[in-house]
């Protein structure tokens, strides 16, 4: 766990600083899992269940949606963060409704 998150501060200004579709993929991989690791639904990142949580009210919202915008430099990255979860999940679900 502790190479997981030495890992993310590298993995996403990588990501967004080459916009190399890997890099993207990777580190959104790698923060869907840490969300999951930490009591997250399924395919929900940890900016999108700091928007939730900011949108509902609750401290833990209050406290890391503030700090994650800073660190993405847009003040409102995790209400976007939860749009980009729900996109992502309906995408599946198309996806999985094509016939074989």
């Amino acid at each position: 766990m502790k190479y997981l998150l030495a890992l993310l501060p590298i993995l996403i200004p990588l990501a967004l600083a080459t916009r190399s579709p890997y890099c993207l993929n990777v580190s959104l991989g790698w923060d869907v899992l840490l969300s999951a690791y930490t009591g997250g639904r399924p395919g929900e990142t940890l900016s999108g269940r700091a928007g939730t949580a900011q949108r509902e009210g609750k401290l833990r919202g209050r406290i890391f949606a503030p700090i994650i915008n800073f660190i993405m430099r847009n003040p409102s990255h995790c209400a976007q963060a939860i749009q980009g979860d729900i996109q992502r999940a309906r995408a599946v679900i198309v996806d999985d409704t094509r016939a074989p």
